[in-house]
């Protein structure tokens, strides 16, 4: 009996210390979901009479690599198709990629300030604007009438499923923190959304309402001073 319990502790230990060996962070190959066709699902459990499957979170090696993962977000004829993480604050994944190393090219980020998974009634994800077209370089397209209309729809997975997003809103702006916000409590709701598609460079012919949930996709513009691109859209309810 002592036998075992000392055996089973020196299997224990080794273990351990394997799991500390082993980085959380280690580099790896990120690939998207499967389809953005497909809806992701979180772990369900099928049942044929005594038999039952459990399929386990798709997201889970992005979570295991990366505890601030909250999504892949994917636009058709772009190359805007990564993961989304949320940090601390909206300055720690300017520099950083997935793996948190240094980068230029930093990363796709969800605003600290948003929940995600649905629950925020505005969404807000930023990303570089860079020359080489990469991360939310090719955003601007969103302000080409043939584009916008072609190709309306940002899909977002997160750990609940596939969310799908209707642009209703494009332009370039100043940086403004009005349009940043997330707490609606002492805003008219109605208003900020009829702001959002006022400024408009493209008419969507689509009018958020006041119980819509909305996506804000937001890069640096440097046409204007201080400048930022602003694309807007509102979240498809299917039944």
């Amino acid at each position: 009996m002592l036998f075992n319990l000392i055996r089973l502790s020196i299997l224990l230990m080794i273990v351990l210390i394997n799991l500390t060996l082993t980085s959380p962070l280690e580099t790896f190959t990120l690939k998207p979901p499967e389809s953005i066709d497909e809806v992701s699902q979180f772990a369900i459990v099928e049942t044929n009479n005594d038999f039952f499957q459990i399929r386990s979170n798709p997201s889970i090696d992005f979570l295991n690599k990366n505890k601030d993962y909250v999504g892949w977000i994917q636009i058709e004829n772009t190359t805007i198709d990564y993961p989304v993480v949320k940090g601390p604050d909206n300055d720690f994944y300017l520099n950083k990629n997935f793996e948190q190393q240094p980068a230029d090219a930093g990363s796709i980020f969800m605003d600290y300030r948003n929940f995600g998974f649905g629950f925020d009634q505005h969404t807000l994800i930023y990303g570089h604007n860079m020359k080489n077209g990469s991360m939310f370089g090719q955003l601007d397209l969103y302000l080409d009438y043939d584009f916008a209309l072609t190709n309306p729809i940002i899909y977002v997975h997160d750990l609940y499923g596939l969310r799908k997003y209707h642009v209703f809103s494009s332009y370039y702006a100043k940086a403004d923190t009005e349009i940043i916000q997330t707490d609606f409590s002492t805003s008219d709701i109605e208003l900020f959304f009829k702001k959002l598609k006022d400024k408009s460079s493209l008419d969507y012919d689509l009018h958020p309402k006041a119980t819509d949930r909305i996506l804000s996709l937001i890069t640096c513009n440097y046409d204007v001073n201080d400048g930022r691109l602003f694309v807007h859209a509102l979240e498809i309810i299917e039944d």
